[in-house]
């Protein structure tokens, strides 16, 4: 099979499993849509071995995707993807809540080898390979049919594109002796449960400013109740309401629906049958709320002023040694690592491990005053 191939019945797909089952790696890339649905429409699979590679058509009639699953579930075979998950969570769907073993993400190996945060694909194999990738088809509609052979190319340069890039961020990992560096966030793309779906906590997702603890309540059960209704008729949740609205409407707690009506980008909704069911659901919150319904602020990871100066420090600290280990600065310590360190919590994990080496004894000599941050850099004192 050559780079050009689209496999659309079982004997092909057979076929070019069996030639690739027993490959080290293989790089891996879907076209999906997802702009009308709240499941994603999976419309295109893209797979390449050392030698070969081809796009699978899942909306071929009568395919049966079993043989990738096989591959997808071997230990033994590295699966490659590029800012992959979207791909394993449909993976994740498909394969009723398994999902392929042994993933590695480039995007994820970036931070760790000097390129940007969350770095696009085109970008990063200009910058490994020198290669550029046409993105004539970037947006194309991957439901329709047939396929073009431009549509095609492009798909499939996803994978083999990624071929070179792979071999190359390995061996400057392997290097560099920085894999452990990248292996925790390797673990979260790789845990099943980091694609399970909780309706009821997607209102963590979004941004409330409230002291009350009702509107806080009214945000969780509003929330909750737009992601059944989205999961439902398989539509965006911004398809039955936007985060700033829902928001706006968690904070005003509207109790009658004329109440609703007056609330800016309620739109159409505040004359549907729904309008009555968010209305019902903000009394209840009205009545049912209590102290707790707001989100927890543990007072003992509030910084004094003293301790707020040493996050400054910290931070500024962490973008310079970030910049000389040429490493994306989140990938050495987030807002949550410096807090846990200047309050000296056990569990900090600047105490241990390569980020003690990397960048938490440079800190804890700042905080002790034996160490000072000049032009070129941190030296001890």
């Amino acid at each position: 099979m050559n780079d050009s191939t689209l496999i659309t019945d079982n004997k092909a797909l057979a076929a070019f499993c069996d030639q690739i089952r027993h490959e080290p790696f293989l790089t891996i890339d879907t076209e999906f849509m997802r702009e009308r649905t709240y499941y994603s429409q999976l419309c295109l699979i893209q797979i390449a071995g050392e030698n070969a590679a081809a796009a699978i058509d899942p909306l071929a009639e009568g395919l049966d995707l079993a043989p990738v699953f096989e591959i997808l579930r071997d230990p033994k075979v590295i699966k490659v993807f590029h800012a992959g998950k979207q791909d394993l969570e449909i993976f994740y769907r498909l394969m009723n809540g398994e999902l392929p073993v042994n993933c590695f993400d480039t995007q994820i190996a970036a931070m760790a080898l000097g390129y940007a945060e969350q770095i696009g694909f085109a970008a990063l194999v200009d910058m490994v390979t020198g290669g550029k990738i046409d993105k004539t088809e970037q947006f194309t509609d991957w439901s329709r049919r047939p396929l073009r052979p431009s549509q095609l190319t492009y798909a499939l340069s996803d994978v083999t594109e990624l071929r070179p890039v792979y071999i190359h961020m390995q061996a400057e990992l392997d290097r560099l002796n920085r894999m452990e560096w990248i292996q925790d966030q390797l673990d979260e793309f790789n845990d099943p449960d980091t694609y399970k779906s909780e309706p009821d906590e997607v209102w963590q997702k979004i941004k409330l400013r409230s002291h009350k603890p009702a509107p806080w309540l009214a945000l969780k059960k509003i929330a909750t109740w737009r992601e059944h209704q989205a999961m439902h008729i398989n539509r965006p949740r911004s398809f039955i309401l936007k985060d700033d609205v829902l928001s706006q409407i968690a904070l005003v707690c509207p109790k009658t629906v004329e109440e609703l009506q007056g609330i800016r980008g309620i739109g159409g909704l505040a004359k549907s049958r729904s309008a009555e069911q968010i209305v019902a659901l903000c009394n209840k919150a009205l009545a049912e709320a209590t102290p707790e319904d707001v989100p927890a602020r543990d007072q003992n990871d509030r910084l004094n002023q003293s301790q707020e100066d040493q996050m400054d420090l910290l931070r500024l600290a962490l973008k310079i040694m970030a910049r000389q280990l040429k490493v994306v600065s989140r990938l050495l310590a987030d807002t949550e690592d410096l807090t846990d360190f200047i309050l000296k919590k056990s569990h900090s994990r600047l105490k241990t491990g390569w980020r003690w080496e990397a960048f938490g004894k440079q800190a804890q000599a700042l905080l002790d005053g034996k160490a000072a941050i000049g032009v070129s850099g941190i030296y001890e004192v």
